[in-house]
């Protein structure tokens, strides 16, 4: 599940781009109501803004988002913890992928980097932190991706030529920086 943050939210919420500037002025609009939160039901890129006795009163119904630093702090102190993940099972391996290459910008450019990738570049990534696929062809990981409906598939890859005149699909994702792949279990 990809991890929207306060602000990422509160830009959402007023339908403006996400950015420090704007970021600065909705959330003030937003810490100067007087009770009011920003949170999300079921779907965390639905924020709304609930007044904060409901909140307290359904918590299971009502989620609040997590600021953008409290998020960059856990991604660190996970890296002290622990500097090596190993995926045991398909959940894991969905949410891993789920986290480490997205479709659409989240704006977090201190987390994130756009590249043009292959399903063999992804797959050759997930084998470093998984032994589930070790048996199974990147053509065989492609459907599985497409069995369990992850979240990369939604970029519509590309074709691109080479000066050999081979033809080769690429995605433009937003990629997890690699030093934080670790930290995303």
């Amino acid at each position: 599940m990809v991890t929207i943050s306060r602000e990422q939210a509160i830009c959402m919420s007023y339908c403006e781009p996400y950015n420090e500037s704007n970021v600065v002025k909705l959330s003030k609009l937003i810490d100067d109501i007087n009770n009011i939160e920003i949170c999300h039901s079921d779907d965390p890129t639905e924020p709304m803004l609930i007044c904060q006795t409901r909140i307290n009163q359904n918590p299971v119904k009502f989620k609040t988002y997590i600021s953008r630093n409290v998020i960059s702090s856990r991604i660190i102190e996970n890296e002290m913890v622990q500097d090596h993940m190993f995926l045991t099972n398909q959940q894991q391996v969905v949410q891993f992928l789920n986290t480490c290459f997205l479709p659409y910008d989240l704006g977090n450019d201190q987390l994130y980097e756009k590249k043009n990738v292959t399903n063999g570049d992804i797959f050759s990534t997930l084998l470093q932190h998984t032994e589930i696929f070790n048996d199974k062809s990147v053509t065989s990981f492609g459907n599985w991706c497409s069995s369990k409906k992850v979240d990369f598939l939604m970029c519509k890859p590309k074709r691109k030529r080479y000066t050999n005149n081979s033809m080769i699909s690429v995605r433009s994702l937003y990629i997890l920086k690699e030093e934080y792949f670790s930290k995303t279990g």
